[in-house]
């Protein structure tokens, strides 16, 4: 049974005399593999190991992963001649998107092989591996996607959908809710705004709105114009906090905003908000743009801070 394990005194010379057949050079050899893992030692995210059938060390494996884009690299894969035509290969890249799966904490992986290795691409593209139409140092790069989580302009019914489950949850402002509902829906039906939805196996589990006109924005002098759209509503399920879907729908929306000729994004935060604005100050809001009194609904108000970020 392909199992992994971590490269150690017992296996490490065994690894390292690998070899492919001296004709091939798809991969790179253990030893400038390992070395690789040691130059990035301090990133914590280059994962060396090596891969058993059972009890018996018959190839390398060596992953990357990259949290913020949930993204997980299978960057070198190898097995020596003996080794090769058992099927290890498909076991194990199997069993490693299995646990990638499982993990939760991806969407995607990635691999990449060179395009005279025709072996690797027939292995890749059977399972499920598909070209992204990138090519990377030479080689063709595949992408698996793990999750079934979609980003999206959201349609009228969905909408509906969404905003029926916030005022189900509201408690004790559900008043607000209702008419942020309606106010949002005619925005929207209008042109002028443009709200993104997560979705997770057909369940909205995140979203957030684009205002693009600045009289539907308090103190929206200076936060919307042509070439700027002002965001709100960002909101995420709890039970999907912090696992990546927010920070993907949000990089989604700022593309699609580029390529709708936006150059700038807005976005207000109170202060006593001191982790979302250390959150919107990594996706790059440092230009603060003034500050304001909002006001709800109700006759609540509340102070905001607004910040700028240049998207093109």
């Amino acid at each position: 049974m392909i199992n992994f394990r971590a490269i150690t005194e017992e296996n490490f010379d065994t690894i390292i005399r690998m070899k492919r057949p001296e004709e091939e050079h798809f991969v790179a050899s253990n030893a400038y593999s390992l070395a690789q893992a040691w130059l990035y030692r301090d990133n914590n995210d280059v994962y060396p190991f090596a891969i058993y059938n059972d009890e018996e060390p018959v190839g390398f494996m060596m992953l990357d992963e990259d949290l913020e884009e949930r993204c997980l690299i299978i960057w070198r894969i190898m097995f020596p001649v003996e080794h090769q035509g058992k099927g290890y290969g498909t076991k194990a890249i199997r069993q490693i998107v299995d646990l990638a799966r499982e993990s939760g904490k991806y969407d995607f992986m990635i691999m990449d092989y060179a395009p005279e290795n025709k072996i690797a691409e027939h292995v890749y593209t059977k399972l499920g591996f598909r070209p992204t139409g990138e090519i990377s140092n030479g080689e063709i790069v595949l992408r698996m996607d793990l999750q079934d989580y979609i980003c999206k302009v959201a349609t009228l019914e969905e909408m509906d959908v969404k905003w029926d489950y916030e005022i189900a949850h509201a408690g004790e402002d559900r008043e607000n809710w209702v008419i942020w509902k309606k106010s949002s829906i005619e925005h929207m039906l209008q042109g002028k705004s443009l709200p993104y939805y997560g979705i997770l196996d057909g369940q909205i589990i995140s979203e957030a709105t684009a205002m693009l006109d600045a009289a539907i924005v308090q103190n929206g002098a200076g936060l919307v114009d042509g070439k700027t759209a002002y965001l709100s509503a960002f909101r995420t399920i709890e039970e999907y906090q912090g696992k990546g879907y927010f920070s993907k729908l949000f990089h989604f929306m700022l593309e699609d905003l580029r390529d709708r000729g936006y150059e700038k994004v807005t976005l207000g935060v109170e202060p006593e908000e001191v982790e979302n604005k250390q959150i919107y100050a990594h996706y790059g809001f440092t230009e603060h743009v003034k500050n304001g009194v909002e006001m709800y609904p109700d006759g609540t108000e509340i102070e905001v801070e607004y910040y700028g970020k240049k998207i093109s």
